[in-house]
């Protein structure tokens, strides 16, 4: 949960908190070897924030980014409407990466289906409900990619991921399923990695709608959750009770305490 530099190899935040400026690595160029560059930049930005798109977290950005505004070829200006505290967190969502905007016109709905980024892996194939392969890109300005090419696998159940894993099939998995971690970590062969995760398992009502529109009613669904219950049942303590509606992990936690 650091933000780290990427395509951006600085940034700086001004005191009235009115704009943010990027300063971007030179020499990085999009799959279809575009450049990418600052006019590539507010394009990209362009494009997420146009509701005309209708792509799916364009609000990310327009609540409250006013206009971006090219510098020079290299460096980027944000100008936002208020100081908005989350900002670079919002800018490193994945819906803020940046896309060859020339080639998303182009090709339109289908773009999604065979999409043009920048990154060390470029898009091959995608057989939907099956996988997407992904192919190293040799023109990649940083590191070097250190595999010639990645298939993903949407695998739903949980028994066939964690066989795939111990026969071979696959290199890695995620999430290993709960039932299945104590097991795997007792083969020599595999290595199970757990850490702290910012994803928050949660039921969503209708507040607008009765009957819970009613603080009372809300209170009673809480209170008839037995939490501890499902962390140590369920999900075999690889979780705990939340104190917040986020992580504790996430920007602007606070804890709000625990009722049960």
């Amino acid at each position: 949960m650091k933000l780290v530099p990427q395509l951006a190899k600085e940034w700086k935040t001004f005191d009235d908190g009115l704009k943010v400026t990027f300063t971007l690595n030179q020499g990085a160029k999009f799959h279809d070897g575009a450049s990418l560059n600052a006019d590539a930049v507010k394009a990209s930005f362009d494009r997420i924030m146009n509701k005309d798109n209708k792509l799916g977290r364009f609000a990310l950005y327009t609540e409250f980014v006013d206009k971006v505004v090219v510098d020079s070829e290299y460096q980027v200006t944000f100008q936002l409407k208020f100081p908005y505290a989350p900002a670079l967190a919002n800018f490193a969502h994945p819906s803020g990466a940046i896309v060859n905007a020339k080639a998303a016109k182009e090709k339109g709905e289908n773009f999604s289906k065979s999409p043009v980024g920048s990154g060390p892996y470029q898009f091959k194939e995608w057989v939907s409900g099956d996988k997407v392969v992904l192919t190293a890109n040799t023109d990649y300005w940083g590191e070097k990619p250190k595999l010639k090419s990645i298939t993903i696998k949407a695998v739903k159940e949980n028994a066939a991921r964690a066989l795939m894993l111990e026969t071979g099939e696959a290199d890695v998995i995620a999430p290993v399923p709960a039932t299945d971690i104590e097991r795997l970590k007792g083969d020599n062969k595999l290595t199970v990695t757990t850490y702290p995760s910012n994803r928050n398992l949660y039921i969503g009502i209708n507040t607008q709608k009765a009957p819970f529109n009613d603080v009372k009613v809300r209170q009673a669904l809480n209170y008839a959750v037995d939490k501890d219950t499902i962390v140590k049942k369920i999900l075999l303590g690889q979780a705990q009770v939340s104190q917040s509606a986020i992580s504790e992990r996430t920007s602007g936690y606070s804890p709000a305490g625990v009722r049960s």
